[in-house]
């Protein structure tokens, strides 16, 4: 079933909003990052069908897509399975289809529009249904105008009961009324947050540092709060001293700058709804060139975590400060050591590895044994990693060996002091 961009869509106990991003179990909004349900938004639109892997990418990166590839994609796959499994473990809602794309695997079904519970509905009053008392009048005799409109006054006084059941029916629609507003206000504040933080950060890097010499103080008014005092420590300070240190030695970014990782990690509004928390988890890639176009240096920065601080003024949330921590990288583990191709002595063969808690942009294989002694082991790169097949925090597809006979241990590593646990492999 192809459905409008637009259409709310549910899957077993789980409502999915594209147009607000947002992902419920019922009724219990879940937070999953931005881009894995740009990711989601794309699969649900063609329910039980392959989606290119390319088509997904150009759709979700399209105003960022240098160096996006499919490592990417899986990584907002991944955290999407994640949340799924989370609340229903014994159904895998993706697909994967190697080295084409993806299939949402679930049945789905459309609405236009999220309809809101209605109230319950309190009936009236039934009429009372009373026997005229038989009239002791003797014939003919008429009631005085006094007692008619003692009649008429009681039938029309509201009685105690009807009170209570107009105010309880009343203040069902404005306890429902207001739990939906904040049901969907709640996804649209924190996606507007976090837009305005990730924009600042490619505009601080990728617009500010590029050409530090167009630097005015007011550029900065579109994304950071102004500050009382010109040295006081807001971003802004910060920012101000890298363009003029940048100034003085003369350098500036160049265009292979840009951000490899960005994820929101949480967003905290106060019950204000005037300050929120931002924590993210980012990594960069900086060239640094001289005034004269030569290459003055480039690095990579991060992985870590940023914890932004935003106020709201005049309805816009601004950036007031920052702080910077790295990041704990995880201790991979490997659960199991899958033979791809034959092992043949000199001659290269794949292995596939599985487990838990890889992270693809750093994760390298290390192997010790015979020709690989512990002091000099034999590196499989994560460049090497990624020309071969894909990397996900729970595989490394098609690890490219060439070894000798005998017996190896073979390590994961995200970093130099971040290594797995040993798997045995036997070259005949």
């Amino acid at each position: 079933m192809v459905s409008s961009h637009n259409d709310i869509v549910r899957f077993g106990d789980f409502v999915f909003d594209p147009v607000r991003l947002a992902l419920y179990y019922r009724d219990d909004f879940l937070k999953v990052e931005k881009k894995s349900l740009e990711v989601l938004a794309v699969l649900v639109r063609n329910p039980g069908e392959l989606v290119s892997t390319s088509e997904i990418i150009d759709e979700v990166w399209r105003d960022n897509l240098a160096g996006i590839g499919p490592v990417h994609l899986a990584q907002s796959i991944s955290k999407l399975r994640k949340g799924f499994a989370a609340h229903d473990a014994a159904k895998d809602y993706i697909k994967n289809v190697k080295g084409l794309g993806y299939i949402f695997d679930r049945d789905v079904v459309h609405q236009a529009a999220y309809v809101v519970p209605a109230a319950v509905t309190i009936p009236a009053d039934p009429e009372p249904v009373n026997t005229p008392a038989k009239d002791e009048r003797p014939s003919g005799t008429e009631r005085s105008s006094t007692e008619i409109l003692e009649d008429r006054s009681a039938k029309a006084r509201p009685t105690s009961r009807s009170y209570m059941l107009t105010g309880l029916a009343i203040g069902s629609l404005v306890f429902i009324s207001l739990l939906a507003w904040y049901q969907f206000r709640q996804p649209n504040e924190e996606a507007e947050i976090g837009r305005i933080v990730q924009e600042s950060q490619l505009y601080e890097s990728l617009v500010l540092y590029r050409d530090p010499k167009i630097f005015k103080e007011e550029h900065l008014d579109k994304y950071w709060t102004p500050e009382a005092d010109i040295n006081s420590n807001f971003d802004r300070k910060r920012i101000r001293t890298a363009v003029r240190s940048l100034l003085e030695k003369g350098l500036y970014y160049g265009s292979e700058t840009k951000c490899e990782q960005f994820e929101l990690q949480s967003v905290e509004v106060d019950v204000k709804g005037e300050i929120a928390l931002v924590r993210t988890l980012e990594k960069w890639f900086i060239a640094v060139y001289r005034e004269n176009g030569g290459l003055d240096r480039n690095k990579y920065v991060g992985p870590y975590f940023v914890s932004y601080v935003l106020r709201k003024s005049d309805g816009s949330w601004l950036i007031e400060k920052s702080t910077t921590a790295r990041a704990n990288l995880p201790v991979p583990q490997v659960a199991n050591l899958e033979v791809v191709t034959e092992p043949k002595a000199g001659q290269q063969f794949f292995v596939k590895l599985t487990g838990q808690d890889f992270i693809p942009q750093s994760a390298y294989v290390r192997v010790v044994g015979e020709g690989c002694p512990e002091q000099h082991p034999c590196i499989v790169s994560n460049g090497d990693l990624l020309k071969h097949g894909l990397l996900t925090e729970h595989s490394l597809d098609n690890v490219p060996l060439t070894l000798g006979r005998g017996e190896f241990l073979l390590y994961v590593h995200n970093s130099e002091n971040h290594q797995s646990n040993a798997v045995r492999l036997v070259v005949p």
